[in-house]
């Protein structure tokens, strides 16, 4: 089992995203799901700190690259510029089991009743089967919960 990164690592959670008022440790949950499949896919892996570097640099940031861009939208990711950074290709939402292969990663979105999105990593999914193990990247902790208390399933293959 791969030692996973959180989004309150100390050597990054202070890091602004696409505001200096966002904090990675604030809201930079998608972009550690995404660094931390890095740790699988590459030589190399991506930090959650060098992916929002990265982001900044490359207007990865819906707030960055877009003047008429929503107040409160800011820190929101690009995916096409996720996917040319990481050589990958995001399904935004899949409406299938999730299929457990070697070069498919998996991330969840959890929707709150105030509003709020969290995003965590899918760490062991398997077909027809409604619980899911995942990898909470703000609390740093595994558990599992129903595929159905996510408002939305991103595949993430890599090449």
């Amino acid at each position: 089992m791969l030692d996973l990164w959180t989004q309150k690592d100390l050597r990054w959670q202070n890091d602004s995203m696409a505001l200096p008022t966002d904090r990675l440790g604030d809201l930079g949950c998608l972009v550690t799901c995404f660094a931390n499949m890095t740790i699988a896919t590459q030589k190399h892996p991506i930090t959650p700190g060098l992916l929002n570097t990265l982001l900044k640099l490359n207007k990865g940031y819906l707030g960055l690259s877009n003047k008429d861009c929503p107040k409160g939208q800011e820190s929101f990711l690009v995916y096409a510029v996720v996917e040319y950074l990481l050589n990958c290709k995001i399904n935004y939402a899949i409406n299938y089991d999730p299929i457990d292969y070697p070069k498919n990663f998996y991330i969840g979105k959890f929707e709150y009743s105030n509003g709020v999105s969290h995003f965590v990593n899918i760490t062991n999914c398997k077909p027809g089967k409604s619980q899911v193990e995942i990898y909470d990247v703000f609390f740093g902790k595994r558990s599992t919960c129903n595929k159905s208390d996510f408002k939305r399933i991103m595949e993430v293959c890599f090449n």
